[in-house]
């Protein structure tokens, strides 16, 4: 019996349980499916795609792509998930070009294009960032001149750095793009707004006259994906393809303004949640990796001075266990978070209610900047948690790393994404100081009014473990960040420091009052799963990963917590306690807990994931595929070894 098999023996729950928890019925049916797809067809073997070079990667995405949509394969997270590919022909177009005229277009305007992109008649992607700007909107330079005499926009980049850039499936696919310029009305700008803008003929797939395309180059990753950039040269469109849910433009040129500037959020706050979900379970699948290698990698004796016999699995050191186990309760946070959102957005869609959506928002803005960060850096722990094996590309590892890491910059800059969060909380604090009751995701607020006051329950070691004392610490550590920047602002303020340079000299401390918020949010998302949770056994083990992940999380902020005086020392002897007892009594479950993510061995990718533990075997058999194995004597011996050896410099 291999060691994983013993792993899963000792976990005291039933996989299966959990795994229905976390994804439900009918996903995991959809997953069987692609599971299915995988095995039975070759065109989904990853293993040689290392060995390819640019053009043969891109041209076998295209054949991937092209099985999907003839075959009817549906779209979305869990697929691409699944498969771990990226579809090369219609990611964009599901993602963000559909998305976007659904959540903008009015009613005439998705009667028309929507049909066309279901049935792929056209094919769309999303054109924002520009060579010179990206998540600064205001400073996009292409333009959309409104021509009444004709009814058409002019649609014009009119410099170098106006060229969009980076969108995907623009370099050779698309037909058409959302393309977010600044409208223009008798001389007069108006912002951003979005415009559907044909690109090449249906016919022929040439380009439109005015309109260029090209590819950017090779990347840090995805490089079986063309990005684009995009030139367009006075290329007129009909005054109905400016996307008019919210705001319009009359057939004279007079300019009709949303009833609510925000509403334009809904389609973001989607995108971001479904963007999250996948990141979370990226960091998923390189845990899956790293988790079972280590209960198959050994690797020397834990007695030191008389160790002999059997050498001690990896997971069975303390460090291994503290690293892998914590990164699996951020996991666990940020995925059921994900689906708190998606929830957040449907409840929004269902109801109209544009109460809470400012708030839903600023908190989707946090998120992606605080999920994509960790998943990043929880990837590379876990490749390093590896050891020198983990950096070989058979590992699996590589790629999830180089997939995950574009989105700390895509779909919004981090760093200036905690800014909006920032502003929101900034603004919502003065509210709360000033006597209004807030409610929802920034109630926790209302606590400035007398945060001083405000002291830790904790009597006894079991109270670090109480769900309602975790999230009151929460919410002061998050309250207390956040009115230390506010404090910072008004002594500057009263030194007539202008509002630039306070804002630019506070900057630095927005990451901690992004990360306290968003902290709080996972929490409360997490302890509202399991409580949801109706199976005891999977409740059980997922209010362990729950306590280590608030107490993880508030031993590393232990320093802002005792500076406070909201604990005292040996309270955070106390937490760290706690800590180690959670880590020990989650070790039996590690393997399980990942097996539960249902991630198939061809979706890893991985010769130190495999789900029976075979990596050595792996690794030889992947070795030998090496273009360099192909000849004993390689190529170009003669004209640079053999001289050197013969002495003929």
């Amino acid at each position: 019996m291999s060691n994983l098999a013993t792993e899963r023996k000792n976990a005291s729950f039933e996989l299966d349980h959990l795994t229905e928890y976390l994804y439900g019925e009918e996903e995991i049916a959809i997953r069987a499916k692609y599971h299915q797809m995988l095995q039975s067809n070759p065109l989904f073997d990853r293993s040689n795609d290392v060995n390819l070079s640019r053009e043969q990667l891109y041209e076998l995405g295209l054949k991937r792509s092209h099985y999907l949509i003839t075959e009817g394969v549906q779209g979305g997270v869990t697929r691409n998930t699944v498969l771990s590919i990226r579809d090369t022909i219609t990611g964009l177009h599901k993602a963000m070009f559909m998305p976007c005229i659904q959540g903008q277009g009015s009613p005439e305007q998705i009667q028309k294009w929507i049909p066309l992109a279901e049935d792929y008649q056209i094919i769309g992607t999303y054109a924002q960032t520009e060579l010179g700007h990206g998540t600064f909107l205001r400073g996009l330079e292409t333009t959309a001149t409104y021509i009444p005499e004709t009814q058409e926009f002019i649609m014009h980049t009119p410099t170098d750095t106006a060229r969009k850039w980076w969108p995907g499936n623009l370099a050779k696919i698309a037909t058409h793009a959302i393309v977010m310029a600044k409208l223009i009305l008798h001389g007069t700008d108006y912002g951003v707004h979005a415009f559907i803008v044909q690109l090449r003929s249906l016919e022929d797939h040439s380009f439109i006259p005015g309109v260029t395309t090209g590819d950017i180059g090779a990347k840090y990753g995805w490089n079986d994906m063309a990005n684009g950039w995009l030139c367009l040269d006075n290329v007129r469109i009909p005054r109905d393809q400016m996307l008019m849910k919210f705001s319009a433009v009359s057939p004279d040129g007079d300019y009709v303004e949303p009833v609510h500037a925000k509403l334009s959020y809904g389609t973001m706050i989607h995108v971001r949640a479904l963007m999250l979900r996948e990141i979370s379970l990226a960091l998923s699948k390189a845990l899956t990796i790293s988790i079972r290698y280590s209960c198959v990698r050994s690797q020397g004796f834990k007695d030191r001075v008389g160790g002999k016999g059997k050498e001690t699995y990896v997971m069975d050191y303390g460090t291994q266990q503290n690293v892998l186990t914590s990164l699996l309760a951020d996991t666990y946070a940020m995925y059921f978070t994900s689906v708190d959102m998606q929830e957040a957005y449907l409840e929004f869609v269902r109801s109209l209610d544009l109460s809470e959506l400012a708030n839903i928002h600023a908190t989707s803005s946090g998120l992606k900047a605080m999920i994509t960060w960790m998943s990043s850096r929880g990837i590379e722990e876990c490749r390093q948690r590896c050891g020198g094996h983990g950096y070989l590309a058979a590992s699996g590892i590589p790629e999830i790393f180089t997939a995950t890491v574009p989105a700390c910059t895509y779909e919004g800059d981090n760093l200036v994404l905690v800014q909006q969060t920032t502003r929101h909380l900034l603004k919502n604090l003065t509210k709360a100081l000033n006597g209004e009751d807030l409610t929802g995701d920034i109630s926790y607020l209302n606590l400035a009014r007398s945060l001083s006051a405000d002291k830790s329950l904790v009597v006894l070691p079991d109270d670090l473990l109480n769900s309602e004392i975790q999230i009151r610490a929460f919410e002061h550590k998050a309250a207390r960040v956040l009115l230390n920047v506010n404090k910072y602002v008004r002594v500057e303020t009263a030194k007539g420091t202008s509002s630039a340079d306070i804002w630019n000299g506070i900057m630095g401390d927005f990451v901690d009052v992004t990360r306290s918020h968003c902290d709080l949010i996972m929490l409360k998302g997490f302890v509202k799963k399991v409580e949801q949770c109706s199976n005891p056994e999977v409740r059980r083990v997922l209010k362990k990963l729950c306590d280590l992940f608030a107490l993880t999380h508030l031993y590393q902020d232990r320093a802002d917590l005792l500076v406070d005086n909201y604990f005292d020392k040996h309270t955070i002897y106390l937490l760290q306690q706690n800590r180690r007892n959670l880590i020990r009594d989650l070790r039996p479950e590690l393997v399980s807990l990942v097996d539960a993510f249902d991630h198939h061995d061809l979706t890893l990718n991985s010769a130190l994931g495999r789900h029976d533990g075979k990596v050595y075997e792996a690794l030889i058999q992947l070795s030998r595929q090496s273009p360099l194995n192909q000849q004993d004597v390689i190529s170009g011996y003669k004209e640079y070894i053999q001289p050197i050896l013969k002495g003929k410099l």
